[in-house]
C-alpha cells in the first residue's frame, strides 16, 4: 500500500508513513497523487518536516504526534457535523521535542477552544472526534461558516430590538415632574382656593409682613434729624456717640457749648449690656445717667443727685431671653413686665380672622379681579380679591383687621389711642346710620402686598391703605388713612439705584406737619456713605421756645460717612438766613469694662425693688403714664429718655 500524502510505499497495517509521518487513514494499493485540498490559499504551500526531527514508532494503543512548534495543544468539543479544513501559516520554527500521548485516541477536553496540530497541511477527516492541529497564529480563510442548522454563522448578528418599557418609564417620570411643577404653580397662584380663603390669607399676610418691619418705623427721621439710634449686639464692643451743636442764631448761643455723649456696651460672652447718657456743657460734665444689666440685676444710676440709685432682680426667664438684646430694648421689655418679645402665631391669627371677621359673609360675595399698582416706582399688574359688606358685617370685618394690625398690643386703652379705625367705629356706634365697606386685598407674584378699605358712613367717607413689599434689600412700606377729612400717611422705602447704590425715602404727612427725607448712597450693616436732603413744614410753627426755629418750613442736608462703625454724621437745618448744624462722631471699639460695670449699689441710699410695681414707683412711672407695648425701636428709645428726664436730665440741661 502507498501513503496518500507523499506516495511512498508503506507496510500493510502501518498507522503512519515512515517518510512523511502522515497518519494512514486508509492507504491505497497503488501510488496516488497528493490529494487536492479544498479552499487552499494561493500563497500557502505544504511545509515538509525539517531535518533533525525524531520519529518515534508508535506502539500499539498509542497515537503518534507530530513535533510541536512551542505551542501547547488545545482541545475542542467535538461536533457531529463535519468541520471545515483550517490551514495555518506557522510563524515559529518548531523545536525538536517528542510528545507522546498516552491515550489510544485523541483526547477531547470540554473547552470551547480550537486544537491545532502543527502539520504543514492538516486535513481533518469527518470522524466523530475531530482534532485540529494548533499553531501560534491561526489565519482563517474568508469563507461562509454554517452552523448545525445550515445557517450562515458568519453573518452579522441582528440587533435585538430595545424593549419599550424603559422609554415608557422615562416618559412617565418626565410627565410626573411637569405635572408636579404645574400643580405647585397652580396651588401657589391660588387658582384652586376659594376667593374667600385667598382674601383671608392676603389680609393676614400683609399684616404679618408689617409686623416684621414695625421695629424700624420712625427711626429714619430720628437718625437723620437728631442722630438718635439703638446700637447692635453683634459682638462684644462699646460704641460711643458724641453730638455737638452749632448755630449762627444768637438765641441758640447756649447750644454751642453743649455736647451729648451716649455709650452703648455689650458683652457677648456674659450677655451683659449697658447704656449711659451724659451731658457736657462748656467742657464740664453736667451729669450722667445709666442703666446696667449685670447678670440677674438691673441697676439704674440717675443723672440728678436728688434721685436715688435703683436695683431690681430679674427672673431667670428674663435673664436668658435678654442676652441677645441691647440695654434699651431690655429696659422697655422689663418695664412692661415681659421676659421676651411677643410672638404672634399667624396661623392662629388666620383661623381667628376666618372664624370671626368673615365667617358670616357669603363666599359668593368675594370677587377676583386684576388691577395695576405701583411697586418700586413701576406699574405692575396684581391679583385682587374684594368684598363689599354693610353695617354690622362691616364692623366685624374692621375689628378683625384692627386685631391683625395691633396684634402686639394687649392693653385696650393703648390700642384705642393708636387705632386707625377708632374714629369710624365710634361714629357708627354713636350716630348709627348706613355703613358700607369695600375691602380689597392685593397680591403680586403670589405675595400679599396691599390691603385697601373704603368706607362710607351715611355719606361720610373713610379710607385706609396698608401695604408692604420686600425683595432682597429693597422694600416699600405705606400706611395711610383718611378719617373726618384728615389725611395721614407714613411711607418708607429702599429702592435700588443700581451698582450697589440705594435710594432711601421717608415721608410723613398728617395735614398739619409734613416731613420728607431723601437719601442716596451705599449702606451695608455698619458701613454707610449717604448724602441726602430733608424738608419739614408745620402750620403751627416748629419748636416751643426750646428749639430756636419758629418758621413754618425748614430745609436741610444730610451727610453720613461710617466705616466699620466709625465715622461722622452731619445734619444742617436751614431756617431762612439762619442754620443749625448737628454733628455726631461715632466710635466703635473693643468692650470698655468701665462702661459696662455698674457702680456699687448702696442699700442705705438706694432703693432695692422686690417687685415690678416697686420698680415703676422708684423710677417715677405713674399709673396714668402710657407704656406702649409695641416692638418699636423709636418708642423704646423714648421710654429710656423719659426715664432720664424724670430723674435729672432736664435739670442738667438748664
Amino acid at each position: 500500500m502507498f501513503c496518500s500524502q507523499c506516495g511512498s510505499q508503506i507496510n500493510d497495517g502501518a498507522l503512519f508513513c515512515a517518510k512523511c509521518g502522515a497518519r494512514i487513514g486508509g492507504a491505497s494499493v497503488q501510488p496516488q497523487q497528493a490529494p487536492v485540498q479544498p479552499q487552499v490559499q494561493p500563497q500557502q504551500t505544504p511545509v515538509q518536516p525539517q531535518t533533525g526531527q525524531v520519529y518515534v514508532q508508535p506502539q500499539a494503543g498509542q497515537t503518534y504526534v507530530q513535533p510541536q512548534p512551542q505551542v501547547q495543544p488545545v482541545y475542542v468539543q467535538p461536533q457531529t457535523q463535519p468541520q471545515q479544513v483550517v490551514y495555518v501559516q506557522p510563524q515559529v520554527q518548531p523545536q525538536p521535542q517528542v510528545v507522546v500521548q498516552p491515550q489510544p485516541q485523541a483526547v477531547v477536553q470540554p473547552q470551547p477552544q480550537v486544537v491545532v496540530q502543527p502539520q504543514p497541511q492538516a486535513v481533518v477527516q469527518p470522524q466523530p472526534q475531530a482534532v485540529v492541529q494548533p499553531q501560534p497564529q491561526v489565519i482563517v480563510q474568508p469563507q461562509v461558516q454554517t452552523d448545525a442548522n445550515g445557517t450562515n454563522a458568519s453573518a452579522t448578528p441582528k440587533k435585538k430590538k430595545k424593549s419599550p418599557v424603559a422609554g415608557i418609564i422615562i416618559g412617565v417620570i418626565a410627565a410626573a415632574v411637569v405635572f408636579a411643577a404645574l400643580i405647585i404653580g397652580i396651588v401657589k397662584s391660588g387658582v384652586l382656593k376659594s376667593p374667600k380663603k385667598v382674601f383671608a390669607e392676603n389680609a393676614v399676610g400683609v399684616f404679618e409682613n408689617i409686623n416684621k418691619e414695625l421695629p424700624n418705623i420712625g427711626m429714619s427721621p430720628a437718625e437723620s434729624l437728631l442722630h438718635l439710634t439703638i446700637d447692635d449686639t453683634k459682638d462684644s464692643h462699646t460704641t460711643t456717640t458724641t453730638t455737638s451743636f452749632y448755630s449762627d442764631n444768637e438765641e441758640a448761643a447756649a447750644y454751642e457749648s453743649l455736647e451729648l455723649v451716649q455709650s452703648y456696651s455689650y458683652d457677648a460672652d456674659k450677655g451683659n449690656a449697658a447704656y449711659d447718657f451724659s451731658v457736657t456743657s462748656g467742657g464740664t460734665p453736667a451729669g450722667t445717667g445709666a442703666i446696667y444689666f449685670d447678670g440677674d440685676e438691673f441697676i439704674f444710676s440717675p443723672m440728678g443727685a436728688a434721685s436715688p440709685m435703683v436695683r431690681y432682680t430679674l427672673d431667670n426667664d428674663a435673664v436668658g431671653n435678654y442676652k441677645k438684646l441691647s440695654a434699651i430694648d431690655r429696659y422697655a421689655l422689663m418695664i412692661q413686665g415681659k421676659s421676651k418679645e411677643d410672638e404672634t402665631d399667624w396661623n392662629e391669627a388666620l383661623k381667628n380672622f376666618t372664624a370671626y371677621a368673615i365667617k358670616d359673609i357669603d363666599k359668593k360675595s368675594f370677587v377676583k379681579s386684576k388691577e395695576d399698582i405701583m411697586i418700586f416706582n413701576k406699574v405692575v399688574s396684581s391679583k385682587v380679591v374684594s368684598v363689599e359688606v354693610k353695617d354690622d358685617d362691616a364692623i366685624n370685618l374692621i375689628n378683625g383687621v384692627s386685631d391683625l394690625v395691633y396684634s402686639g398690643v394687649e392693653d385696650e386703652k393703648q390700642k384705642e389711642k393708636i387705632d386707625l379705625f377708632q374714629d369710624l367705629c365710634e361714629d357708627y356706634e354713636r350716630n348709627g346710620g348706613n355703613l358700607n365697606l369695600i375691602m380689597k386685598t392685593y397680591s403680586y407674584k403670589n405675595k400679599p402686598v396691599i390691603v385697601r378699605m373704603e368706607a362710607d358712613l351715611s355719606g361720610k367717607p373713610y379710607s385706609y391703605e396698608i401695604g408692604y413689599y420686600e425683595k432682597g434689600k429693597e422694600k416699600e412700606l405705606n400706611v395711610s388713612s383718611t378719617a373726618d377729612g384728615k389725611n395721614t400717611r407714613y411711607a418708607d422705602s429702599v429702592i435700588s439705584a443700581g451698582l450697589g447704590q440705594y435710594q432711601y425715602t421717608t415721608q410723613y404727612d398728617d395735614g398739619d406737619n409734613s416731613l420728607t427725607i431723601e437719601k442716596k448712597g451705599y449702606m451695608l450693616g455698619n458701613n454707610r456713605e449717604v448724602n441726602g436732603t430733608l424738608e419739614y413744614t408745620s402750620k403751627s410753627g416748629i419748636g416751643d421756645g426750646t428749639v430756636p426755629i419758629q418758621d413754618e418750613a425748614v430745609t436741610g442736608t444730610i451727610n453720613e460717612t461710617i466705616l466699620m462703625g466709625n465715622g461722622v454724621s452731619t445734619t444742617v437745618i436751614n431756617n431762612g438766613p439762619q442754620s443749625i448744624t448737628i454733628t455726631t462722631e461715632v466710635t466703635r471699639e473693643s468692650l470698655q469694662s468701665g462702661k459696662i460695670t455698674p457702680p456699687m449699689f448702696l442699700e442705705e441710699s438706694g432703693v432695692d425693688c422686690a417687685t415690678l410695681e416697686e420698680l415703676k414707683e422708684a423710677v417715677k412711672i405713674k399709673e396714668e403714664d402710657s407704656i406702649p407695648a409695641v416692638n418699636n425701636s423709636l418708642t423704646r428709645l423714648g421710654q429710656v429718655y423719659a426715664l432720664m428726664s424724670r430723674n435729672g436730665l432736664m435739670e442738667s440741661l438748664k
